[in-house]
């Protein structure tokens, strides 16, 4: 099979697997690294180089041109975020966003981050009034996706 062939199967079977239900994930640098490793060591299978080659990964970025799957992955949780906040009803999703600790401590042994961290982070704290105006919600997409060496 071609590069392109394999990039394409890569972006329609492969991207979705392992973004599987990044919506509710919290981005911390680990998992970050995890994405952009995993989509790195594919990238390479593809091009059949090994690891001990040394060749950069934004020349097999620029000979793949395969999506980004951290672009990707916070793309998806910024827009599940955006849908969250328009719901009108009153459903779980949505109580269970807006539902605050009433000790407003976070107990010993639990992480410090919080899924809404990343989301309070770029849009503030009043983010669900935020995200209920579309045009605004989706310019706020490059600040979501922005993840440059001082993000991680």
């Amino acid at each position: 099979m071609t590069i392109r062939m394999k990039t394409k199967v890569m972006n329609i079977c492969l991207l979705p697997s392992l973004t599987y239900a990044c919506q509710t994930w919290k981005f911390t640098r680990k998992v970050k690294n995890k994405i952009i490793s995993s989509q790195r060591s594919i990238e390479r299978s593809i091009m059949k180089i090994r690891k001990i080659q040394k060749i950069r990964h934004t020349h097999i970025r620029q000979k793949t041109q395969a999506i980004d799957a951290l672009n990707y992955s916070q793309k998806l949780k910024r827009r599940w975020t955006g849908h969250i906040a328009r719901l009108s009803d009153n459903r779980w999703t949505r109580k269970t966003t807006q539902w605050t600790d009433p000790l407003k401590q976070r107990k010993r042994g639990r992480p410090n981050a919080r899924w809404v961290d990343d989301i309070i982070k770029v849009a503030g704290t009043h983010w669900l009034r935020a995200a209920e105006n579309r045009k605004y919600w989706s310019s706020l997409e490059e600040a979501f996706t922005f993840h440059g060496k001082g993000s991680c």
